[in-house]
């Protein structure tokens, strides 16, 4: 993501033997860059992280299989990322969650994911009014017995629009 003079970069690594997912910043332009951080840092393996930035504010969403069966986990910075808060389980749940998508529009934040606790494979959603300090519960936006895949997600004023495969 790309903010002003502010660039945030994300990625996966296996360096420590499961995948994790990493973050670094610059602040200015990508003259430079600081330091590299490990969001998740878990014994599973993180996959697929996606960002989004707006003002000072930095969210990053990936999937893991700590759980045994893959969840999207969030995790947030008020400062431009020089410090990111606790990890957040959106999803939790018996199915596998997957191919996780975040967009932002102000203080509100947007996710959606591939899920298949129903079986098949369904767009689900979750949303933040308050710049992701909490989230509504779940709605399954496809909920058909079709195989609902690779959700993208975008937001503007008052509208939010996905799509996805099926």
């Amino acid at each position: 993501s790309i903010i002003e003079d502010k660039i945030y970069v994300i990625w996966t690594d296996n360096t420590t033997g499961n995948g994790d997912v990493y973050f670094k910043r610059s602040m200015d332009n990508g003259g430079t860059f600081g330091g590299t951080e490990n969001l998740s840092n878990n014994t599973g393996a993180s996959l697929s992280p996606n960002t989004a930035a707006s003002g000072n504010n930095v969210y990053v969403i990936w999937t893991d299989n700590t759980t045994g069966n893959g969840d999207v986990y969030f995790k947030r910075s008020m400062n431009n990322g020089g410090t990111f808060g606790g990890t957040e389980n959106l999803s939790n749940n018996l199915g596998r969650s997957s191919e996780p998508d975040v967009t932002l529009d102000q203080e509100e934040v947007y996710i959606t994911w591939t899920d298949y606790t129903t079986g098949n494979g369904d767009v689900y959603f979750k949303a933040s009014p308050d710049s992701g300090f909490t989230f509504s519960s779940v709605k399954n936006l496809s909920n058909n017995t079709g195989a609902s895949l690779s959700p993208h997600i975008a937001a503007s004023g008052n509208n939010v629009y996905v799509i996805w495969t099926d």
